[in-house]
């Protein structure tokens, strides 16, 4: 059963509702109407009781953006009974509690930024939507409006792993007020901005967030990207890495990607065979680092990579070295920093 708020809407809205259902339908031909009757009572009705107990005046308009919004999500199998995509349904029941005031203000805005960061999140290998939904749910309180809301969205975004945000996510940090940049962050009060972004800034494996990584230097396996395409990854066959700036390109078979990887995570993303081929032309010497059969000697730091075997490519960039190997299908990140 839906709240009498929410049944009291929908009465009084029939007709347009209706309409806005059966133009769904057209353009999502296998949209159930119990599937989305019950999206509706398990998942919209929730937010619209946390609307009503924060703006009453603003709960048909809320109503209105959820209602459009869930006809997305049901009529595209991304919510509701039978799919695939559950942690959408659990973001939304997370995120929309602690942010009901900001939804209020602006719900045709924040509504489907929240559904369209859950689905991207959520369908990037290796990403987390669950955190993102914790920590949005923890600091939205802190945010004074809709678009500061958004933009720690998108910082949080960054730390749940998509790696290719953090140019831009410390952007934003350093518009956001320090003590909001700090909770971002998942640091308290107490710390320096100034001194975390300084640290940031110099070093893409630091972790502001662990005692650990305030002293940790030298060689250090950070990541291990990809895997063959047969078992879920991306790669036909064992990849090759070429420097793309702070980034790498990957090549596997006749594919290409551009490889974005830090402390939060890893993402790939699709580029053309030509800009790896272009790359690898102009990769230079590995200047500072040395190999003896399976060891890599830094200064006077050394680190056994024997379970790689050889090596079939390296690229170096200012703060780590990519490694591939003929007997895996992942990129191997060394933390040189």
């Amino acid at each position: 059963m839906i709240s009498p708020v929410f049944a009291s809407i929908l009465r009084s809205g029939r007709t347009e509702f209706n309409t806005r259902f059966a133009m769904a339908r057209r353009r999502f031909p296998s949209l159930s109407a119990e599937a989305f009757s019950l999206f509706l009572e398990t998942t919209v009705d929730f937010l619209v009781e946390s609307v009503a107990a924060t703006a009453p005046d603003r709960v048909a308009d809320a109503v209105f953006s959820a209602y459009d919004a869930a006809l997305e999500l049901v009529g595209q199998n991304l919510a509701g009974s039978g799919s695939q995509y559950r942690f959408i349904e659990e973001g939304w029941q997370k995120i929309i509690p602690a942010s009901a005031g900001l939804i209020a203000k602006s719900p045709e805005r924040v509504i489907p930024a929240i559904s369209n960061a859950l689905f991207n999140l959520g369908t990037m290998p290796g990403v987390k939507p669950s955190k993102w939904a914790d920590d949005l749910a923890c600091i939205s309180a802190q945010c004074a409006d809709v678009e500061t809301f958004l933009q720690v969205g998108q910082v949080l975004a960054w730390r749940a792993g998509l790696a290719h945000y953090r140019r831009s996510a410390l952007t934003v940090l350093d518009s956001l007020p320090e003590k909001l940049a700090l909770s971002a962050m998942g640091l308290n009060a107490a710390a320096s901005w100034t001194d975390i972004r300084r640290r940031l800034e110099q070093d893409p494996w630091f972790d502001p967030a662990s005692d650990k990584s305030l002293t940790a230097r030298g060689i250090r396996i950070a990541a291990r990207v990809g895997a063959f395409r047969g078992f879920g990854g991306l790669f036909v066959e064992p990849p090759l890495v070429a420097c793309a700036g702070d980034d790498y390109l990957v090549k596997s078979g006749n594919d290409c990607w551009l490889l974005h990887a830090d402390i939060y995570g890893a993402t790939l993303h699709r580029v053309e065979a030509s800009e790896f081929d272009k790359a690898a032309a102009q990769t230079g010497r590995l200047s500072g680092v040395r190999f003896n059969e399976t060891t890599i000697i830094r200064e006077n730091m050394s680190l056994d990579l024997a379970f790689l075997g050889s090596f079939s490519s390296a690229a170096l960039n200012t703060h780590s070295l990519a490694l591939t190997s003929p007997l895996t299908h992942a990129v191997t990140l060394i933390a040189l920093t």
